[in-house]
């Protein structure tokens, strides 16, 4: 009776589930093709080929919804315009070849919000002096509302009370080539002028000022921007592109981007490798003409960085300057982070403020980002083909990873599995010796790094290499054909 009592119940589960679905497929009857409905109950995958598109179709290429998800088909003629426009106010998830994922949150709307899409209130350098400046006097009076603001604010003669500002003229936005923002007579000819009310702050209250405009306090976007075509203080620094110089499209798009104005805006341009960063920083460099630092995670790419200057630019060699001082009236130095915060460039008090304004969340601001995938269609960076090998470990090392007492030594073993050293081997013979090519092995063991580079008989770079031996491996290897894989640490990367 236990198991007759049993199995009814069972068959009369089976049964209600097989009419929820009989009446599921009748309904999808009534909007589907009798063929996909019957490849539905075959078991066959729904293609959805024989659904009837709109009209418009062509256009809609994002799917939204409401938890802040973004798809981006990049199929569509539409997508580059839709792609700029996600980048602006939204964050980057995945992005394969041909769907993108992005996510709105809060922050990225204000990054947004506060690099231009519709921003009240900017941060403006003027001749040495700060100013918040909005073409709505409203907008400036809600942020003198704040105690901490209010303090901030320097009063001008005749502008003591709240509801009293300087009042200038403010450029447009522009959109254009790189070229064409070049040539300030054109900006200024295109560019429609507006007027605009400011208050100027305390220098010394300027971070302050920026973070009690973050989401954490008022909500307020704030943009920051330089207004070197009227910076009368600061002497100008001679200094043109040489002709040789042309912008590819994507960094005539990146400039476009911070000079759209006339004015130079704060924030970050993202490339990939090989896209010819350094070119970028030359050519924002050679728009504002001022004395310029530039910072680099390492000396190798102070040299890059020296050298790009000299490759593109008419800068002397006494105007430019590599882990020393500014000489003169106006200079480029290119230094390092550690030679800012250590060495001569700076007094000890200003370097606990530096590393805490690279922590700040206002530093992620990007001004633009370029798709790797558009760049390599374009042929601007070469292809990439990623492939993944498994290497099985040897009998051997298999029982020693196994054992309880090797487990702080079980990263070691795997990485020096001898099966893993015979394909890292067989790999860069094939590479070197059928197809010629140059080859770079990143490793994130150091032990491993040197017994690899050392059983091979490759150079190595990471962090005991000094500067000299560093600069004679690359070049080795750029230039000699005896010179074809180096062996690279995360160190060795920077």
């Amino acid at each position: 009776m236990g198991g007759d009592k049993g199995r009814p119940s069972k068959k009369h589960k089976y049964s209600a589930k097989e009419d929820v679905r009989s009446r599921v497929i009748d309904e999808e009857d009534e909007y589907y093709h009798e063929d996909f409905v019957e490849d539905n109950r075959e078991g066959k995958k729904n293609h959805f080929t024989k659904l009837e598109l709109k009209s418009d179709h062509v256009n809609r290429l994002m799917w939204a919804y409401a938890d802040g998800q973004i798809f981006l088909e990049m199929l569509s003629s539409l997508y580059k315009q839709a792609y700029d426009f996600l980048i602006a106010i939204a964050e980057p998830v995945c992005r394969p070849e041909t769907m993108h994922e992005y996510n709105l949150t809060p922050h990225s709307l204000y990054v947004a919000v506060s690099f231009g899409l519709e921003t009240d209130t900017v941060l403006v350098l003027k001749k040495n002096r700060y100013f918040v400046e909005s073409p709505f006097p409203e907008a400036l009076k809600t942020l003198l509302r704040d105690d901490i603001i209010s303090r901030a604010r320097i009063s001008s003669e005749g502008l003591h009370a709240n509801d009293s500002f300087a009042i200038s003229k403010k450029l447009e936005e522009v959109e254009g080539r790189h070229d064409e923002l070049l040539n300030e007579i054109d900006v200024a000819a295109a560019a429609e002028e507006k007027d605009s009310h400011a208050f100027e702050i305390e220098p010394a209250q300027v971070e302050n000022v920026k973070q009690r405009c973050w989401p954490k306090a008022l909500i307020y976007p704030m943009l920051e921007e330089y207004d070197f075509r009227n910076d009368m203080v600061n002497p100008d620094l001679k200094i043109e592109l040489l002709p040789k110089a042309q912008p590819r499209p994507y960094q005539e798009k990146s400039m476009s981007k911070m000079f759209g104005n006339g004015r130079a805006r704060s924030g970050i341009i993202v490339l990939p490798f090989g896209a010819r960063k350094s070119l970028v920083g030359v050519f924002a460099a050679c728009r504002i003409r001022k004395s310029c630092l530039c910072l680099a995670t390492n000396v190798v790419s102070v040299d890059q960085w020296t050298f790009q200057f000299r490759q593109w630019s008419s800068i002397r060699e006494d105007q430019i300057n590599s882990k020393e001082r500014f000489h003169g009236n106006a200079s480029v130095v290119v230094t390092t982070y550690n030679m800012v915060a250590f060495g001569g460039l700076t007094a000890t008090l200003v370097r606990g403020r530096m590393y805490n304004k690279l922590k700040l969340p206002y530093w992620s601001k990007i001004v633009y980002e370029a798709n790797w995938l558009d760049l390599v269609k374009g042929g601007f960076i070469a292809n990439i083909q990623c492939a993944e090998v498994w290497c099985p470990m040897t009998k051997e090392f298999f029982a020693e990873y196994l054992k309880k007492d090797n487990s702080k030594r079980k990263h070691a073993i795997y990485v020096m599995n001898p099966n893993k050293f015979r394909a890292c081997e067989f790999l860069i013979r094939f590479h070197e010796e059928q197809r010629h090519d140059k080859i770079i092995v990143f490793a994130d063991n150091l032990f491993a790094l040197v017994e690899y580079a050392t059983k091979l008989n490759k150079p190595m770079i990471y962090g005991a290499t000094s500067h000299a031996e560093r600069t004679r491996i690359l070049e080795l290897f750029k230039s000699s054909p005896n010179v074809n894989t180096i062996f690279l640490s995360k160190v060795g990367t920077r």
